[in-house]
């Protein structure tokens, strides 16, 4: 019997950087990204409807929309589903303490341009 594979949704409003996560995480996780907010929230609340969640969600902090695109998703998805499981990815993760991130309402917090091996264990401890 063959496990299914963990769903990841990713926003990113970088086009190329959605695509090296899907190069780099497809084979492992089914992976669906998106762009924005809007894309975020309704594409997991129709795979919640469609009986498809999502495992884990990862959020860039800055977006096309807002510089804080991220923690709007993330409270936005919150109203959706109190259980998400959002993490925040972004190159300034260090700017902000573990307290702070929870306080968004994230689980936990991924830096950006890491290895994949580096990236895969961040993403395999939030599962």
């Amino acid at each position: 019997m063959t496990e299914e594979k963990k769903r990841i949704l990713i926003m990113d409003d970088e086009e190329s950087i959605r695509r090296m996560f899907e190069r780099m995480l497809s084979r492992e996780f089914d992976v669906v990204t998106v762009e924005d907010r809007f894309d975020a929230v309704n594409v997991y609340a129709a795979g919640r409807s469609s009986g498809e969640p999502f495992d884990l969600v990862l959020l860039d902090l800055e977006g096309k929309h807002d510089k804080n695109e991220g923690r709007i998703a993330v409270h936005n998805l919150l109203r959706v589903d109190q259980d998400v499981k959002a993490v925040l990815h972004s190159s300034r993760v260090c700017q902000f303490s573990e307290n702070e991130i929870r306080s968004f309402g994230f689980v936990g917090a991924i830096q950006k341009a890491q290895s994949t091996g580096d990236y895969l264990s961040a993403i395999r401890s939030f599962l």
